[in-house]
């Protein structure tokens, strides 16, 4: 039995401007991610390692520099205005 994602990410990159000469920082590098509703789902990693960035991609604080990311069936991009409803 198939069920609904909750979280999906797809080829999701991050990129931020670094200091002129060193180029620029990835915080993000292709990430794909699968969460089913209802399933319980830890990010853990060290220090720098995107899981801050992830999160605000998720809860449209912030853009992702490409890729694609939808909470609960919704295009994390396009609906950043739009709540769900229960």
């Amino acid at each position: 039995m198939k069920r609904d994602l909750s979280v999906e990410t797809k080829q999701l990159r991050r990129l931020f401007k670094g200091v002129t000469g060193a180029g620029d920082v990835v915080a993000l590098a292709s990430v794909d991610l699968q969460i089913e509703e209802g399933e319980v789902f830890g990010l853990l990693g060290p220090n720098h390692a995107g899981k801050t960035t992830l999160i605000k991609i998720l809860a449209t604080l912030l853009l992702p520099t490409s890729g694609e990311a939808y909470v609960k069936g919704l295009a994390t991009v396009k609906n950043t205005s739009q709540k769900s409803g229960g």
